[in-house]
Order: structure tokens, then C-alpha cells, then sequence
């Protein structure tokens, strides 16, 4: 996630789509939604799926996991194969305990 200092601009199109999209998913005011991310997650998608739970009226937090090394000999990227949780206890908790969970992990 960028630095508080940081500007980025998100095309509004982008988060209208994303909002379009959660919506459908039936994310409605009031309801608590964590955004699942890793060190090296893309900031602009971040932000775009925040700014739009936000729009929804949604109450957001993000959730930063550490990027784990990849030991193998090709990167497993999007193939929803995402190892950053590692059967940590605490972050699976606090996963279930939201309403909705946007997973914005380099694999996922």
C-alpha cells in the first residue's frame, strides 16, 4: 500500500466498475470488508477496491501479509495459489470475522 504521502489517481471508471462488481456481489452499507494484499501487491489495485467498498458504504480494512520467497523454478503468479497466509492462525481469524474479503495477493 502506498505511503500516506504518496499520490495516485485511479481512473473513476476503475472504481466504478470494482463497485458495479461488489455490488453484485450483494456488499451493502454497514457491512465489514478486509482487502487481502502482500508486500509486493499492486498499489493501484489496492486502492481502486477500497476506494469502491468505500463507495458501497462499507467499513474497510486492509490486510497486509508478507510476500513469502518463491522456492520454485517458475512464479506461481495468478493462479489463486496464494501461500502469503501460510496457515496463519491469527489472519485466518480476522478473515472470518469480515463480511467480505477482496483478495488482492500477488497470486490470488
Amino acid at each position: 500500500m502506498p505511503d500516506e504521502g504518496d499520490q495516485m489517481t485511479v481512473p473513476w471508471h476503475r472504481i466504478e466498475a470494482f463497485s458495479d462488481h461488489f455490488a453484485r456481489c450483494a456488499v451493502v452499507s454497514g457491512e465489514t470488508a478486509v482487502v487481502l494484499t502482500e508486500d509486493d501487491g499492486r498499489p493501484a489495485l489496492i486502492q481502486t477496491a477500497v476506494v469502491a467498498l468505500q463507495r458501497l458504504g462499507a467499513e474497510v480494512s486492509t490486510m497486509v501479509l508478507p510476500t513469502p520467497p518463491n522456492r520454485g523454478p517458475v512464479p506461481i503468479r495468478s493462479t489463486g495459489a496464494s501461500v502469503a497466509i501460510a496457515h496463519n492462525q491469527a489472519v485466518v481469524a480476522g478473515l472470518a470475522a469480515a463480511d467480505f474479503i477482496v483478495d488482492c495477493t500477488v497470486e490470488g
